[in-house]
C-alpha cells in the first residue's frame, strides 16, 4: 500500500478512535452500498423509460414472462 495512502488511514482510524481494519471496512461497506445503489438506481431509470407492459420491437415484458412460465414445463438440462 503507498505510504501516503497507509498514513491517511491511520490518521482517521486515530480520528475516529477505531483499528485501520474498521476503517477500510467502512470503506468497502461504503463503496458497496454506491454500487448497489447504482444498479438500483439504473433499474428505475430503465423501467421509467420503459414501464412493464410497455412494447417494443419484441413485445411486451410481461407477455414474455408470461409465455415462459406458463406455457411449457421447465425442461431438464443435462450438463
Amino acid at each position: 500500500m503507498p505510504v501516503g495512502l497507509l498514513a491517511g488511514l491511520d490518521e482517521r482510524a486515530a480520528r475516529e478512535q477505531v483499528s485501520r481494519s474498521e476503517v477500510i471496512r467502512q470503506a468497502f461497506r461504503a463503496h458497496l452500498q454506491a454500487d448497489a445503489e447504482d444498479v438500483a438506481r439504473s433499474y428505475r431509470d430503465g423501467y421509467g423509460r420503459f414501464p412493464l407492459g410497455t412494447e417494443d420491437e419484441w413485445g411486451d415484458l410481461e407477455s414474455f414472462q408470461d409465455e415462459l412460465t406458463t406455457a411449457r414445463p421447465l425442461e431438464r438440462q443435462v450438463w
